[in-house]
């Protein structure tokens, strides 16, 4: 079983640096979406849908239709709130994904995995759903504790968020990455890592994960 929660606080954020780093991530997510070109986007763990419409600002050219999933029902109901072109919100249950295989060619995972205490359940489903790209997305550590612990949160546990289960930096989250899928991309956004790939054929079978960063 697992969970998925989005940090709606971090795009409500009024720190003008914090609003910069998102909508650089913004630009390199979408500009990654404009790539590949998917008729046919999921994306896990939508949360409210704010990162959504931040993407969707910078990709004009795109005509395909995207499938936000949440297992809150206020983000469901807030993300259908926002009358996006093109989009559409569903409620999920924590241990299941309600869609078929090679429905799309897309799914996303965009800040979730460090949520998990079972990535690799995700990433075994993900996999099952057979779609052409995979695109991950993960707090790059120790860099984003230490961005945390700089700006005074969580300083007794030296900047680490209490919602995140696992700590990974570039290395560590891409050989996770890479027993799952194939043909990888692994690029840097300040303070992210993102990896894109190929669902793997076959997946190792899913055991408890607790990474932490060396």
């Amino acid at each position: 079983m697992f969970q998925i929660i989005r940090d709606k606080k971090k795009y409500e954020s009024h720190n003008p640096l914090k609003r910069r780093l998102l909508k650089r991530f913004a630009i390199q997510i979408a500009g990654k979406i404009q790539k590949f070109d998917p008729e046919h986007i999921l994306d896990l763990g939508c949360g409210s849908a704010k990162g959504w419409e931040m993407i969707q600002q910078h990709m004009a050219a795109w005509r395909g239709d995207y499938t936000g999933a949440d297992i809150t029902l206020a983000n469901i109901e807030a993300a259908k709130a926002r009358g996006l072109a093109r989009s559409n919100f569903v409620i999920m249950a924590e241990n299941d994904l309600p869609f078929s295989p090679r429905q799309f060619d897309l799914i996303m995972a965009l800040e979730v995995l460090e949520h998990l205490e079972k990535p690799a359940a995700m990433l075994t489903s993900l996999s099952a759903l057979a779609p052409k790209y995979i695109m991950l997305s993960v707090p790059n550590e120790p860099w984003f504790s230490l961005g945390t612990l700089l700006s005074g949160r969580y300083l007794k546990r030296f900047g680490r968020d209490p919602e995140h289960l696992q700590y990974w930096n570039v290395r560590s989250f891409a050989a996770f990455a890479e027993q799952y899928l194939e043909d990888i991309r692994i690029n840097t956004c300040f303070p992210f890592t993102i990896i894109c790939g190929k669902p793997r054929q076959a997946c190792p079978a899913v055991k408890t994960e607790n990474h932490l960063f060396p």
